[in-house]
């Protein structure tokens, strides 16, 4: 293990762009850097920090932060606080924290001049890897490649729109089995991919956090940390201070900080990047009383830049905590809900006029619309009318008579007979039921167990949550239980799209309620059709309840609008259902469902999925997918690093350590099966889809630039006419703060510069020929390694400051114009839609002014060198 001390300069090998970090405090587990050219500040866990010891050699050219400079003499090193000071031959002292901050490290012409070359291989990888990342670092669908995900056009769209936002705080509130969840992981991962966010913290009910997990770690490649009490406490003991800075990537349950409100005040306490809150319909807010849920959500919101609020039923407990959950998102926009009332009542209106419009709209004049009328700025709501690829449903309602004196949920209920009964006629089927409490889990399964030889899996909100984990995951296996059985609360979120058939036991009488009990298995992706089966008892209120769901909203048939509304209007009606109430309850709902497709939903329909930019976006990932160089690519890292690939089929390898495995891959000894083809990776749960975004990738890249390999190389070209020749391989790039995405416009950019041993320029250099010879047949002579090839180098960067000064030039000149005329839209759309925030408006002019330095300010920097020999 490393040893850090205060004042040392260290670098990011993943991030070395960021320049030389300083060591500003050290603990037992982490170390804190700051790069002061980028103006970031690091916290790293010392066990694995991805850090590199700034340590140069005697004879090497350095300078201070002031500007002064000296050739290294002497370097003394104190034994007591570890800092290192160069001296020079005149006695002038640089202490290594006062070196610049964008002092180049590892310079290659000084290994080369000192005969550390490596294999030419090796130097054409490591240009190879220069080139990827330069490629990628520019791919307009860069973050949006790595999810073991299908590509559907609705939640690409979301994905890109959302995190393109400087600062993006939507509401995700898709109706039931359009993936939200997927959503809200690809915005994160993008974000994450693009250096914008670090530090992230998602919330969400007890019940789902491990589902959560599983999904960022199986889906994304994310490891986040599940954060309980007992997690806390075990950090405490070790080091006292706030845990929530142990980790940058943080679950926790809701209800773990609304009942401990010490470790609220500590989340509150830490510098997120982002916020992600699941089912957050959950939040209930009204003028009178509020949630502790939304105590800690409003605590948390009002000090993390970016927020992502997700529920399929936005207004399942009322206008009222809509607008309490949009007030989180942008309380100077929704400052009052009476004035809240009045906008949405003018939905109708507006979307009306958009429609009489849309025909003659042209693609800019739609977008301005929506852009100025639309709620989609902070709202994001597709429905299923728009998106293809349900299944179709199928109602089974049976009403049974329970036998006088009977228990219900006991062996005689006539509705866990009939379950039995058709478990027994139907031995292939698997079947969800769910049912309000857990008291009525516990007595179905005792019924069903003691009445049939079937495996039954269950759980609910107060059972430990791997051991709900552990079940559900039973149920979902082929071979797994044949029966689930869940409460209301403890079903809630999860995905059990391997049954086909749902048992509803107990019926809510809230319609938002049953959706999200059927949306377990009507989902995008469930390949059967849907059978909904509703056993129920003559002569009881649950009679009413069905009744009015079935003949009053055809609920069972097809998902509800307007739910909340529907329930307020008739919930005092459901003791007794009559012929009136279901007249009245059809009319009732026609008119309704007329308002909300006309009003809210044809506007958030139109702005929250563009099918000709979702499509677009699925073809650019494809014809990425398409291309052989990914896989071309990662099997040359593979061959160079001792990684043994076997050949699956065109697209798929199995790859383990092989007898020169040295540490550089975390693999363990039996290896894994990887694959480039998307189809079979999500048919597959054991084969690891590769991908430019993949961990694997980019870490195989930080591999050979972070470290020296591959950066000197001596060859002798045998068809080669002239005496010597110098291939120098430079990099443009700059130094700013990760927030910034400055890759957008201009990444790590490598220039490729061959002089001849008269420092004339040369067309470039082909490897095919090149073979690898003993430096010191070059270096040897006195004039060749002190005078020729200095020269030689100073010409090649002559000639690659002047392709820089172009390329910067073309970067200004791009974001200038990208980012200028999205302020431009900004700043008109402020003065007509009070949707887009005054913090927007601030984030853009200062992100345009200082990329505008920061493109200034790139540098060039010498990365490899070669020399050419004739034979």
């Amino acid at each position: 293990m490393q040893n850090y001390f205060t004042g040392q300069r260290w670098i990011s090998e993943t991030e070395p762009e960021l320049g030389l970090g300083l060591v500003v405090d050290v603990t037992t587990r982490t170390v804190q850097i700051f790069y002061q050219a980028a103006n970031e500040m690091r916290h790293y866990a010392i066990k694995n920090a991805p850090l590199k010891r700034v340590r140069f050699t005697v004879g090497d050219a350095i300078k201070a932060r002031e500007g002064a400079g000296l050739t290294v003499e002497t370097i003394i090193e104190n034994s007591e606080t570890g800092l290192l000071s160069y001296v020079a031959a005149d006695g002038s002292r640089l202490e290594e924290s006062d070196l610049c901050d964008t002092s180049s490290f590892d310079q290659p012409e000084t290994r080369l001049l000192a005969g550390h070359v490596d294999d030419n291989a090796l130097f054409e990888l490591r240009v190879a890897a220069l080139n990827v990342r330069h490629r990628y670092g520019r791919l307009p669908v860069r973050g949006l490649l790595g999810g073991r995900v299908d590509l559907l056009p609705h939640q690409l769209y979301i994905a890109q729109e959302v995190s393109s936002r400087p600062l993006p705080r939507v509401l995700l509130a898709d109706e039931v089995g359009l993936g939200k969840t997927i959503e809200a992981c690809l915005i994160l991962h993008r974000l994450m991919a693009c250096g914008l966010v670090k530090r992230v913290l998602i919330l969400v009910p007890h019940a789902l956090v491990h589902q959560w997990f599983v999904e960022l770690l199986r889906r994304f490649n994310l490891s986040f940390s599940i954060f309980n009490e007992d997690r806390c406490l075990a950090i405490e003991s070790t080091e006292p201070g706030n845990p929530f800075l142990d980790d940058q990537l943080v679950i926790a349950s809701i209800e773990f900080l609304t009942e401990n409100p010490e470790r609220t005040a500590q989340a509150v306490g830490c510098d997120w990047d982002l916020l992600i809150v699941d089912e957050a319909h959950h939040l209930h807010w009204s003028p009178e009383t509020t949630s502790p849920e939304y105590d800690v959500v409003e605590r948390l919101a009002h000090c993390i830049p970016r927020l992502l609020l997700l529920t399929a039923s936005p207004e399942q407990m009322g206008l009222e905590s809509h607008f309490a959950r949009l007030r989180l998102l942008d309380p100077q926009r929704y400052p009052s809900f009476d004035a809240y009332q009045i906008e949405h009542d003018r939905y109708a209106e507006v979307a009306a006029d958009i429609g009489k419009r849309i025909e003659s709209m042209d693609e800019q004049e739609l977008t301005e619309a929506l852009d100025r009328h639309g709620p989609g700025r902070v709202i994001f709501r597709n429905t299923r009318k728009c998106v293809s690829g349900f299944p179709k449903r199928h109602a089974h309602l049976m009403p049974m008579q329970l036998p006088e004196g009977r228990a219900l949920l006991g062996s005689d209920d006539p509705r866990i007979g009939w379950l039995i009964t058709f478990l027994r006629n139907n031995p292939k089927e698997k079947v969800l039921v769910i049912c309000k409490a857990r008291n009525e889990v516990a007595a179905i399964v005792k019924t069903i167990k003691s009445g049939s030889r079937v495996d039954v899996a269950h759980f609910h909100e107060e059972m430990p949550l791997i051991q709900c984990d552990r079940l559900a995951a039973w149920f979902l296996e082929p071979d797994g239980a044949r029966v689930m059985v869940v409460s209301e609360m403890g079903g809630e979120g999860r995905n059990f799209q391997v049954a086909s058939h749902l048992v509803l036991i107990d019926l809510p009488r809230d319609p938002e309620l049953l959706e999200q009990r059927i949306g377990r298995l009507d989902r995008i992706g469930q390949l059967s059709d849907v059978h909904i089966h509703v056993p129920y008892l003559k002569g009881t209120a649950e009679e009413h309840v069905a009744r009015w769901l079935h003949e009053g909203l055809n609920a069972f048939a097809e998902p509800v609008v307007g739910g909340f509304e529907l329930l307020k209007r008739f919930d005092a009606q459901l003791q007794n259902v009559t012929k009136k109430v279901i007249t009245e309850t059809r009319a009732f709902y026609a008119t309704l469902r007329k308002q909300i497709a006309d009003g809210r939903d044809r506007l958030l329909e139109l702005s929250s999925f563009r099918p000709d930019i979702g499509n677009a976006i699925a073809q650019q990932i494809n014809e990425c997918e398409q291309s052989s160089e990914l896989q071309t690519y990662l099997l040359q890292m593979f061959e160079q690093y001792g990684v043994h690939a076997e050949e699956l089929d065109d697209t798929s390898f199995h790859i383990r350590p092989d007898h020169m495995f040295d540490d550089w891959f975390p693999l363990k000894a039996e290896g894994i099966r990887i694959t480039f083809n998307r189809e079979e990776a999500l048919l597959r749960p054991d084969a690891m889809l590769m991908s430019w975004d993949h961990p694997l990738v980019t870490g195989a890249g930080e591999l050979i630039l972070g470290s020296e390999r591959g950066s000197c190389a001596v060859a002798v070209d045998p068809a080669q006419t002239i005496p010597l020749k110098l291939q120098a391989i430079y990099v443009l790039e700059t130094v700013a703060p990760p927030g910034l995405n400055v890759y957008r416009f201009l990444p790590p950019t490598p220039f490729s510069v061959t002089v001849d041993h008269a420092c004339n320029a040369l067309d470039e250099t082909s490897a095919l020929h090149l073979k690898n010879t003993d430096p010191w047949q070059l270096l040897e002579h006195e004039s060749i390694r002190t005078q020729m090839i200095p020269a030689m180098i100073d010409a090649t960067r002559t000639l690659a400051e002047q392709a820089a000064d172009s390329a910067i030039a073309d970067a200004r000149r791009d974001m200038l114009e990208t980012l200028g005329a999205d302020y431009k839209r900004l700043v008109y759309l402020k003065q007509v839609n009070d949707n887009i925030r005054e913090e927007e408006l601030a984030h853009a002019r200062a992100a345009i002014t200082e990329l505008d330095e920061k493109l200034s300010a790139a540098r060039l920097r010498l990365d490899a060198i070669r020399i050419i020999g004739a034979s």
